[in-house]
């Protein structure tokens, strides 16, 4: 997890931060367990040094994310809590730290890549992304994202959502207020950092305050872990 030059494309402001949401080397754009840890760590660096926001985006054009790594995601199969816990607290500091998060997605936000965007403060697409909780197909329900989408959208488009795993297309998530602004794949970047720089005067205590009012419930971890065993073929405990 980077902060990466803009070189001459977007002049960034001082008190913005830019964070590359997955490691350019990766063969696919998909969480592993240290990627959530990496970007746990990317928001709160920006809080500590006084950011007023983060501009979280992957450098792969029309490549968000895909959701997690399940091969990675195997190895925990047999007690999960480790790795749950992991994922958790990501979507926790996001949700609660003193700096506005803005995702900027381009192409698929799929699985945990959904989520982050449930978890974050603004959320800019380009119109070639689209959004989808395919879990319940293959037998992992998604239970930290559920109540977070309700929050959203509210209890039957929600239902719609997770219980189908239905693809959601840009137009539509402007509707549903999953995202802020629709623009194109080459505005992205820009209107997300023009968005993260509205928050230049806002205070980091307060900002945090407001979002910890704002912020969902997790869902029991032990119930969590449980249905992670069971989709990823473990033994249960």
């Amino acid at each position: 997890m980077t902060n990466t030059p803009l070189g001459n494309r977007t002049e960034l402001p001082p008190h913005v931060a830019l964070v590359d949401l997955l490691p350019v080397e990766s063969s696919q754009p998909c969480f592993r367990r240290d990627d959530f840890r990496a970007l746990t760590e990317a928001v709160e660096a920006a809080a500590d040094q006084r950011k007023r926001a983060v501009v979280i985006r992957s450098i792969r054009p029309e490549q968000f994310c895909v959701g997690a790594d399940l091969e990675d995601a195997q190895q925990y199969a047999q007690d999960p809590r480790e790795y749950i816990a992991e994922v958790n607290a990501c979507w926790t500091t996001i949700e609660r730290t003193g700096v506005a998060v803005i995702v900027a997605v381009d192409g698929p936000a799929v699985g945990a890549g959904f989520e982050l965007c449930l978890c974050a403060d603004q959320v800019i697409a380009s119109d070639r992304a689209w959004f989808s909780f395919p879990e319940v197909r293959f037998g992992l329900p998604a239970l930290s994202a559920a109540r977070r989408l309700e929050g959203v959208v509210g209890r039957l488009q929600a239902r719609r959502i997770l219980l189908s795993g239905s693809r959601i297309g840009s137009s539509e998530a402007l509707g549903l207020g999953l995202v802020s602004q629709v623009v194109s794949p080459p505005e992205l970047e820009a209107t997300a950092i023009t968005l993260a720089d509205s928050f230049a005067r806002s205070g980091v205590a307060a900002m945090a305050a407001l979002k910890d009012v704002l912020s969902t419930e997790v869902p029991d971890p032990d119930v969590t872990s449980l249905w992670f065993r069971r989709a990823l073929g473990a033994t249960p405990s």
